[in-house]
């Protein structure tokens, strides 16, 4: 090699940089109901933040599964709706010796999932609503005018977003929403990742968040002591957006 030819190449090559471009994953699921009410819940990460908030969840499935009470086991899905509901795998037995204790000890799994939330690093919570007569249209309908106001969101904050959704990769619905975005002025990255809640612990926080939400808006008589979860838990989430 000629002498000098070597410093001569790195001065042409491009500058490597570390210039941050602020990018957060959201982690979405849905709740409701079959008549009127149709939620849809996030977790949102900074990128840079992602493995301590998973290592967070994980310290809190961790306790679930050393917990003698519970029977939760490490590779469980937790599901809010059934844990409010007092449902768990030991529930039949415990519930002829223990009753409501049993059924409070599971309910409790979504308070303790989402105060753990609530400390994760870097992570924002939210909750936007429809109340509809037409669950099916309408969840579509949320997740478009949520998807929208998402975009607006990054597009201000010269930032983008990668969105995660509960799903088997069927809804197709929903990758139209994503695709129906002005081109030059996306900021959501791509279609939604279609991942099952049962394969993704984020997700799976992410239902926590909706069915708190769903719990806060439907004021369901025998779920009292959910009610205020979702604004005393997580009050930077700020009140369900109506969309």
């Amino acid at each position: 090699m000629l002498p000098g030819t070597t410093e001569q190449l790195h001065r042409m090559e491009p500058a490597l940089t570390t210039a941050h471009t602020p990018t957060r994953i959201y982690y979405v699921d849905d709740s409701g109901d079959a008549r009127s009410l149709a939620v849809i819940g996030w977790l949102g990460i900074e990128l840079a933040q992602w493995q301590s908030a998973l290592a967070g969840w994980h310290d809190f499935r961790r306790s679930l599964h050393t917990d003698p009470d519970l029977d939760i086991r490490a590779d469980d899905e937790l599901h809010a709706v059934n844990l409010a509901a007092g449902r768990g795998r030991r529930l039949n037995d415990a519930v002829r010796t223990h009753g409501e204790v049993q059924k409070s000890r599971y309910r409790d799994v979504v308070r303790r999932g989402l105060e753990t939330v609530a400390k994760m690093p870097g992570a924002t919570a939210g909750a936007a609503f429809r109340r509809t007569h037409d669950i099916g249209r309408d969840r579509v309908g949320l997740y478009t005018a949520w998807i929208e106001r998402l975009n607006a969101q990054h597009a201000a904050s010269h930032s983008h977003a990668l969105v995660v959704v509960d799903g088997d990769g069927t809804e197709h619905a929903l990758r139209r929403a994503h695709r129906a975005l002005q081109g030059g002025a996306r900021h959501v990255i791509e279609d939604p990742l279609f991942v099952p809640a049962h394969r993704n612990h984020l997700v799976q926080a992410a239902d926590f968040i909706a069915h708190a939400a769903f719990q806060h808006l439907a004021r369901q008589p025998n779920r009292e002591p959910m009610r205020e979860w979702f604004p005393e838990i997580l009050p930077d989430a700020g009140p369900p957006v109506a969309l």
